[in-house]
């Protein structure tokens, strides 16, 4: 059940790297609000792909519901209720403002992922069978 898979830990670092530059340098108006969301998704399914061999058909439902559990956490405020500083980690990796659209951009990475791990497994059956 668990493992360490190089592939899938430097893809969540890539990821990583990647959201991190985008929070830090990107001002606009899509890929901040928008694309940074859709890569979350499939960041945090990267980590976990990173650590366990559940299925992906297993993992990636599980994720897209955490990625909507987060945005709850965020719709009830719940970093100023646990006393957050705004701008620390744990503020910043739960995030402030809950938005539908949101959701819809979770989704959307949810779909990404989807698409990439069928095309994986189709790949590896071809070569593999």
């Amino acid at each position: 059940m668990f493992r360490f898979s190089v592939p899938w830990a430097v893809f969540a670092f890539a990821l990583f790297a990647l959201e991190v530059f985008i929070g830090a340098k990107v001002t606009d108006n899509f890929v901040r609000p928008y694309l940074g969301d859709v890569l979350v998704v499939i960041l945090v399914h990267a980590i976990v792909r990173t650590f366990v061999t559940t299925p992906w058909r297993r993992v990636l439902p599980g994720v897209v519901v955490f990625a909507f559990a987060v945005e709850g956490m965020q719709a009830i405020h719940l970093g100023d209720l646990l006393g957050l500083r705004p701008g620390s980690i744990p503020a910043i990796v739960l995030g402030s403002q809950a938005d539908f659209r949101d959701l819809l951009c979770y989704l959307a990475g949810g779909l990404v992922v989807g698409g990439l791990e069928w095309l994986l497994e189709e790949r590896s059956s071809k070569v593999g069978g």
